[in-house]
């Protein structure tokens, strides 16, 4: 051993732990390399969870595995398996499930189970250095040698849990404050020290950030307080009526929103921090409501422009990196200012709203509908699970859902609008494909607008294609002769 390594594990005579990761698909190839930037030296790889089992078991107390990264896509997975494998060696580490972006029920089970974090692949630098432990001072302040001696308090608290002589409802119980009932913790200085790094700054950024680390912060916190991993945050779907354990409900407005069960913490500890998740967790909910608001259309509950934006652009990424098509379709209805003015704005609000509900009601489950103007509305067409089983029939073509729901606005029928209403409403549209009709967002919709305009200058009750968008569909003619 050098005189550098020597100087770094100090008086404790211990090496910078390392971090493991069990080799998946290609798909977590970016990721590897992610945490071999930012953990250095210090990242492994096993070929299989038993190989990295076996590294675990073998690692000494001076060369010490901290952290084990596994993908949710290895054979055979199960959570609890894997969990009970690792306390079997009676060597603490701490456990990250990766998974599939959007794959939030794996998140949760995992969880569950007892793995300490999970994350969507490829996570951000920053997602991932919470997930590692790793200090980072743009996710979590520093703390000094003393203040990390004990878990970690809210910003603004001294010693004693107090702040101008005064409890804060957000901060976290202290540990004198627990009542001592049940049965008695085992206390395990492993949780403290890798969550010293850990406070309320890091909930403040997985709520804002939304990226599916709520969970697993919150309850890394609960744990190392409480000096145990044997504190898990159910959700209504999860928690079993018939739990063994204790167990203290999560309450927002009256509603049960989830629990924290424990084999180990008593109900009283319990429900201490039962109030206090609670408190963060209707902040979640509350700014996510905020948050869909500032995306939705008020009268069609259709997505507005700002959602438009952002879904397309990510939509497009995803694309790009598994060579997907993305169709954009945009329409307006006919004459709708004449609606207007012949029978007022109330008529012409329910024939937006029916138009949005017709819409969605003929396209797929992973496309998307927003109106981004008084009459104007685009489609993104990206669904890409395809049929949904064996037996599933084949997907439906965008030519073909486009052509359905033109034919299904024109036999719309509006009391609103009179007796001779029925068949009278009729759209316009124009659709691009990525990437052969625009290469991003803007050239896609402008693309797609502009079709729109030829269908509109064309006589109307139209829909046209770019020529990517004719290639991606069959080469029947359409159903009206309109495309082009």
């Amino acid at each position: 051993m050098n005189h550098e390594n020597t100087a770094k594990q100090g008086s404790g005579d211990r090496a910078e732990a390392r971090v493991l990761v069990v080799r998946g698909g290609n798909e977590h190839l970016d990721t590897i390399d992610l945490v071999e930037e930012i953990t250095s030296d210090r990242t492994e790889v096993a070929d299989d969870i038993y190989e990295a089992i076996a590294t675990v078991g073998l690692a000494t107390t001076s060369d010490p595995i901290e952290t084990v990264l596994i993908p949710v896509t290895i054979p055979e997975f199960s959570a609890r398996r894997i969990v009970d494998a690792f306390e079997v060696l009676e060597r603490r580490v701490r456990l990250v499930l990766m998974v599939p972006s959007g794959r939030h029920d794996a998140i949760d089970s995992a969880l569950v189970e007892g793995f300490d974090d999970a994350i969507e692949v490829p996570p951000t630098p920053g997602r991932l250095r919470l997930a590692l432990g790793s200090g980072d001072p743009s996710i979590s302040p520093r703390r000094t040698p003393a203040a990390s001696s004990a878990p970690p308090r809210p910003g603004g608290f001294d010693e004693s849990g107090t702040q101008d002589g005064h409890r804060d409802d957000v901060g976290e119980p202290t540990a004198s404050e627990a009542p001592s009932t049940g049965t008695p913790v085992e206390h395990d200085d492993g949780f403290e020290s890798r969550s010293r790094q850990i406070g309320d700054i890091d909930l403040v950024m997985s709520i804002i950030e939304n990226d599916g680390s709520f969970r697993g912060t919150s309850l890394t916190m609960i744990r190392a307080h409480l000096g145990t991993g044997d504190v898990h945050l159910l959700f209504p779907d999860e928690f079993d009526p018939e739990e063994s354990r204790n167990s203290a409900p999560i309450r927002l407005e009256d509603d049960h929103i989830a629990t924290i069960v424990s084999s180990t913490v008593g109900r009283a500890d319990l429900e201490r921090w039962a109030e206090w998740l609670g408190i963060w967790m209707g902040l979640d909910q509350r700014i996510r409501r905020l948050e869909k608001l500032t995306e939705t259309d008020e009268l069609t509950e259709a997505g507005n422009r700002r959602a438009f934006e952002r879904i397309l652009a990510d939509t497009l990424e995803s694309a790009r990196q598994e060579r997907r098509i993305v169709t954009v379709m945009v329409f307006d209805i006919d004459n709708f200012k004449t609606y207007n003015d012949r029978y007022g704005h109330d008529a012409g609000d329910e024939v937006l709203r029916q138009t949005v509900d017709l819409l969605r009601s003929t396209i797929r489950r992973g496309d998307h509908v927003f109106r981004i103007g008084g009459d104007e509305f685009v489609v993104i067409f990206s669904d890409p699970d395809g049929p949904r089983n064996e037996r599933s029939a084949p997907p439906e073509s965008v030519e073909d859902i486009a052509h359905r729901f033109q034919a299904k606005v024109c036999e719309l029928k509006f009391p609103q609008l009179g007796v001779e209403a029925e068949g009278s409403l009729s759209i316009s549209a124009g659709l691009a494909t990525f990437p052969w009709d625009g290469h991003d967002g803007q050239s896609l919709l402008r693309h797609a607008d502009q079709l729109a305009m030829d269908s509109k200058r064309n006589g109307k009750n139209a829909i046209r294609f770019g020529p990517g968008a004719k290639d991606c569909c069959d080469d029947d003619p359409a159903p009206d002769g309109s495309g082009s």
